[in-house]
């Protein structure tokens, strides 16, 4: 790579040769900030899979329809794990548009995904990001307790915790739903969880051996497709919400929303739900 074809914003990229999974991301949706290794993998997953773009817009659509959800239940302050760069359709602009005052703590592994967040939010005094792995729950937790943080997060009010289309890209040899547990359980009683994972049910596993060797030797792990009921244990302990854990499309229909799967729903990609911490 030239990297004096890096763009000034990734210039503290340490690996621009390497694509990472909030860039590849935001290319699938149409954004600005990804590099050349992204665009490469974006453009193979789009080989093996046409629909992802209209996956990933479907999954937006989604996040979009649980914060107002959340925001319509009570809930003023979102965690938002995995959340790549907030541009459009980011969770503090639309918490805020349903009730002002709310606030929003972005957290993603990817260093230069957090660059790019903090200054996307320079004029934005309710929401910041921070730097943190799904894998290292603890970590994030211990940042949360900062003073700079719990003037955005505060442990004794309910919370709205968010795991979009994040949990994919952690194995289960990595312990996943141990780290989704420990989140579960810190939440405060009346808090929210809203999460996406790609569904097995969705894809050949001709078109997941594809997506998946796309993925491999770049900085972003390679994605795992779960099953309904390997994706129904995140809500352990949890109250899930109508319509319970169902496809993208299924979960509470809005009028404006994306209709590219409406005939098929199994074809989003995903299943998602939202389950309640009952007090």
């Amino acid at each position: 790579m030239d990297y004096r074809t890096v763009p000034e914003w990734a210039r503290e990229v340490s690996h621009p040769e390497k694509a990472s999974a909030a860039r590849v991301y935001d290319y699938l949706l149409g954004g600005t900030h990804h590099l050349e290794a992204d665009r490469l993998v974006g453009a193979a997953i789009q080989q093996a899979k046409p629909a992802v773009p209209l996956q990933m817009m479907t999954n937006r659509a989604f996040l979009g329809r649980a914060v107002r959800f959340m925001v319509d239940a009570g809930i003023k302050q979102f965690l938002d794990i995995g959340s790549g760069i907030p541009t459009v359709g980011n969770v503090h602009e639309t918490a805020q548009m349903r009730s002002s005052g709310c606030r929003v703590v972005y957290v993603d592994c990817d260093p230069v995904a957090v660059m790019q967040s903090l200054q996307l939010l320079a004029g934005a005094p309710f929401a910041t990001a921070l730097e943190g792995d799904l894998t290292r729950p603890e970590e994030i937790l211990a940042e949360l307790a900062t003073a700079e943080i719990r003037r955005l997060i505060d442990p004794q009010e309910p919370v709205g915790l968010l795991l979009m289309a994040v949990t994919h890209f952690v194995s289960d040899e990595e312990n996943l739903h141990d780290h989704v547990a420990t989140l579960r359980e810190w939440l405060p009683p009346g808090s929210f969880m809203a999460l996406s994972q790609g569904a097995v049910e969705s894809y050949t596993p001709e078109e997941i051996a594809q997506i998946r060797a796309a993925y491999a030797g770049q900085r972003a792990a390679i994605p795992t497709a779960r099953t309904w009921e390997q994706t129904r244990r995140f809500f352990d302990g949890l109250v899930l919400q109508d319509p319970g854990l169902v496809y993208l499309p299924q979960w509470r229909p809005e009028p404006n929303d994306p209709s590219f799967f409406n005939d098929d729903p199994r074809r989003s990609g995903s299943h998602a739900g939202v389950g309640l911490r009952a007090r």
